[in-house]
């Protein structure tokens, strides 16, 4: 029976028995908690594992079958979300995300050394912080170890110009500074905040607090409109 090997999880890949044409064949998996297989011997990957995947078919008075095995993995995607970050997807759902499991190189063989891996709500996303920024330009590839298995992805991080600057209405403590919050994105919407320089000017003024940020201060009931500029060095 032709069929890939591995199919990962969420992912679908079409098997077939070589039979005669117009004749009837019946597929079925068995782990369905692990694989699914439709009428036309689509086979749809649920969790990882390992299932057998068999076709049976009647050729005149006797029946044939046919099977292949097949792992369900856990692909995973990856992209840049900033400089120092990046995001990487699991197709199902994973446990914990430990930096150490997590290793990311360029071309060249250099190796990002990484500061943290934090894994969301939904324990499918896993946020990777380095110390260091990424080089423009280069290709990347990561390597996931889970378990007793080992998950790669390759990404390109590439930094545009700045594209535009995103800011919402805020509602802020009275009588306390509070930070401006906005981003700086690229037209790739990368994140550029934290090392693209923007200058503020407000109605009532601004302070800077102890982590550098820019803040306004504003009595109950008061507000204020800021403005948020960046200026093309070049």
């Amino acid at each position: 029976m032709k069929g890939t090997d591995k199919v990962a999880i969420g992912a679908t890949e079409s098997f077939a028995a070589t039979v005669k044409p117009n004749t009837k064949v019946l597929y079925k998996s068995d782990a369905t908690e692990v694989a699914t297989v439709d009428a036309k011997g689509v086979v749809t990957g649920v969790k990882e594992g390992t299932a057998t995947i068999t076709a049976t078919a009647k050729v005149g008075t006797k029946t044939v079958k046919a099977s292949k095995k097949v792992e369900i993995v856990n692909a995973i995607t990856a992209k840049a979300v900033s400089p120092k970050t990046i995001s990487v997807s699991f197709a199902g759902a994973i446990e914990k995300a430990d930096k150490a499991n997590y290793t990311v190189t360029d071309t060249k063989g250099s190796t990002a050394l990484i500061k943290s891996a934090t894994l969301d709500a939904t324990k499918k996303i896993v946020t990777v912080e380095f110390y260091s920024a990424l080089t423009s330009g280069n290709d990347y590839k990561v390597a996931v170890k889970n378990g007793e298995k080992t998950y790669e992805a390759e990404f390109k991080y590439v930094k545009g110009t700045v594209a535009a600057i995103e800011a919402e209405d805020q509602i802020v403590k009275a009588g306390v500074a509070s930070p401006i919050v906005y981003k700086v994105v690229d037209e790739n919407g990368l994140d550029l905040t934290d090392e693209t320089f923007v200058s503020f000017t407000s109605t009532v003024g601004t302070t800077t607090n102890a982590e550098g940020k820019t803040c306004v201060n504003l009595s109950n009931g008061a507000y204020t409109y800021v403005t948020i500029t960046y200026t093309n060095p070049t």
